[in-house]
């Protein structure tokens, strides 16, 4: 029997908040504002900056004194998973205001969930702890981060490019033949869903496995392709934690029928294994090539039959002779 097999492309392919720290009742009084946008952002399952001015993001900052951003320690909090929300035309929070001097490094990421950035006070850049992905695709979400280094009181306005932190994986099938090929389940397994993510280089470290069903259509037509040319599946992506992939696997459920619509293989879990890295903010497109072990009905004739005599009519004795006067 035939197996699955997969080509892979990479396509293009945050302390309880107050309103003013005393740190700041003799800054002269110089409100830090934000700005933001989001970088490549192109489809409705991801978030772009329409959606992001719907959820919003959460900031943490530092005064990191004189020391830049990697050299100092970031051991004097100024914002501590602020709310930064769209307010008709700008964004907005509760007032905090720059510090008279030093350097300000800020950190960012929106997400549906209020998540947790830890900073010991050895550390130089902040960590983002125990994210985990959602079992099911549609409660899974595009993580969004940011972060502004070495601002000053004259910086005003921070502005936050917000990049995917997660890996979007979406899937495209073909068949082998001119046969129909319907999709019914995608699934991924053996792949780590709980991540620590770091800002000093936007990396992640991940543990844990779970298996993630693809999102398809429940119409059959949606995920139903006919020959060699690949089709995209009509589904929600996945959002799955960056990781180097080593026991993971893509597994596929489908029918192939003729073109009379009549059933002449079925695939239940057919399997095979991805080895590859996914990276934060890249979309991964597989392209599952569908094949069959469907028996082709074939045709033969190797004789005709000679002609054989009847004994009880054609035996020669009783053969009446045809002439015209019996006729």
């Amino acid at each position: 029997m035939k197996k699955v097999l997969l080509a892979t492309a990479v396509a293009a392919m945050a302390f309880t908040s107050c309103s003013q720290n005393e740190e700041f009742e003799n800054a002269g009084q110089v409100e830090i504002g934000f700005n933001s946008i989001v970088k490549n952002s192109t489809r409705a399952a991801e978030v772009d900056l329409i959606e992001l001015k719907k959820q919003g993001f959460k900031v943490y900052a530092y005064n990191t004194g004189s020391d830049l951003i990697g050299t100092g320690v970031l051991n004097k909090p100024i914002m501590e998973n602020e709310s930064i929300t769209w307010n008709t035309n700008k964004w907005t929070s509760a007032k905090y205001y720059w510090p008279s001097t030093g350097n300000v490094q800020f950190f960012a990421y929106s997400s549906k969930s209020s998540l947790a950035l830890t900073a010991s006070t050895t550390d130089k850049y902040p960590t983002l702890v125990d994210y985990t992905v959602p079992a099911l695709a549609s409660a899974q979400e595009d993580l969004l981060i940011a972060q502004a280094t070495d601002k000053t009181k004259v910086s005003a306005t921070i502005d936050f490019v917000f990049s995917h932190a997660l890996t979007q994986v979406n899937f495209s099938i073909k068949g082998e033949d001119d046969l129909k090929y319907t999709v019914s389940e995608i699934k991924l397994s053996g792949i780590g869903n709980k991540g620590t993510y770091k800002y000093e280089n936007n990396t992640w470290t991940v543990t844990g496995s779970e298996t993630y069903i693809c999102a398809i259509s429940a119409t059959p037509a949606d995920n139903l392709v006919i020959g060699t040319t690949a089709k995209s599946v009509s589904s929600e992506p996945l959002m799955l934690l960056p990781q180097k992939l080593t026991t993971a696997k893509v597994i596929v459920s489908y029918i192939v029928t003729d073109s009379n619509n009549n059933e002449v293989y079925k695939a239940i879990d057919k399997e095979s294994s991805i080895t590859t890295t996914w990276n934060p903010g890249k979309k991964v497109r597989y392209t599952l090539e569908l094949t069959n072990d469907a028996t082709e009905i074939g045709w033969n004739v190797t004789s005709v039959d000679e002609w054989s005599s009847d004994s009880n009519k054609e035996e020669d004795n009783d053969i009446t002779p045809v002439t015209p006067e019996n006729l």
